[in-house]
């Protein structure tokens, strides 16, 4: 009975004092836009925006009914967080387009989420849409910026084991370029005459 009452107490001591507080520990860095874009249209995106730049316009988008450019932005941002995760040599910094995602996608209410999916499967459906969409991301070009936002995602980072600048040695650019068009996104296959 003693040690049930001792055991008590402590329960009793331990609840006074207040839990410990919980820290959030982030490296600098981690899954963070530098370029507010806004909603823009297609003829003002550029390949030097990453996800997190990307998938923050997206919300912007869909309050100003924007749906065909909400989707678009979220389609060049998923493209470049696949390429991005194929050059990141961290794999535990690959889930960054998951919390992005996570973070402006789920922002939307439900009738915003089911209008951008019915757009989304409109566009994709399509072949000749999704061509259109396909051409139009070759267009604005791979990836040209370091993707600080991934890198600085991973425990590498967090617990400052990031070996070199934290790219896979050896990445083939214009190999993981094409295999996220046609792999990924479906892109119709480009032949060169």
């Amino acid at each position: 009975m003693f040690i049930v009452r001792l055991i008590g107490v402590a329960c009793l001591v331990a609840a006074c004092a207040g839990p410990e507080p919980v820290k959030d520990h982030e490296a600098k860095g981690n899954a963070e836009s530098s370029n507010d874009i806004g909603c823009t249209d297609v003829a003002h995106l550029r390949n030097i925006y990453t996800p997190a730049d990307l998938y923050r316009a997206i919300p912007v988008c869909v309050e100003r009914n924007d749906y065909d450019s909400a989707v678009f932005i979220s389609a060049l941002a998923s493209v470049y967080a696949r390429y991005d995760q194929m050059r990141v040599a961290d794999e535990s910094a690959q889930q960054a387009e998951t919390v992005l995602r996570m973070k402006y996608l789920d922002s939307l209410v439900p009738d915003q989420q089911k209008k951008f999916v019915e757009v989304l499967r409109a566009r994709t459906n399509s072949p000749t849409k999704l061509t259109v969409m396909c051409d139009q991301i070759r267009g604005i070009g791979p990836p040209h910026y370091f993707p600080t936002y991934m890198v600085q995602h991973g425990m590498g980072a967090f617990i400052g084991n990031t070996r070199g600048d934290g790219l896979v040695t050896g990445f083939n650019g214009a190999q993981a370029w094409n295999e996220v068009l046609t792999t990924f996104l479906h892109c119709p296959e480009v032949t060169t005459g």
